[in-house]
């Protein structure tokens, strides 16, 4: 085998344990939902999803994650100057976020990124199968 040969192969293995040791670090926890819905819950929620995306402004409703261990967050349209949500203005792609339980703690994650906060203040329960 050519010494040349064995530098790719190298490079290879050593993305695929890097690959590895990312997709290891995920919360692999069960799905979950919450039991229930307070204002230290929606606060704690509205700060996790607003560090986790980067918004400055978020409307988020926590009681949904009582009914699903998924929620979708959507970019608000841009506004024209008469305050009318433009059409096809916005091309980004919602964000997916899960709410798991790892570690013992309710965690939510979002999908695209892996990045993810504890919710302390959240009371979780497992989500049916």
């Amino acid at each position: 085998m050519k010494a040349g040969h064995k530098v790719p192969f190298a490079t290879l293995i050593v993305g695929f344990l890097l690959s590895a040791c990312q997709s290891s670090a995920l919360p692999q926890g069960q799905l979950t939902h919450l039991r229930s819905v307070n204002d230290a819950v929606q606060q704690e929620l509205t700060q996790a999803l607003t560090d986790l995306t980067g918004a400055s402004r978020l409307l988020v409703d926590a009681a949904q994650l009582r009914q699903s261990p998924t929620l979708t967050l959507e970019r608000a349209g841009r506004q024209d100057a008469n305050g009318v949500v433009m059409q096809g203005a916005d091309r980004e792609l919602p964000d997916i976020f899960q709410l798991r339980w790892s570690g013992g703690q309710c965690v939510i994650l979002q999908v695209k990124t892996g990045k993810s906060r504890v919710l302390k203040q959240a009371d979780c329960q497992p989500a049916p199968q």
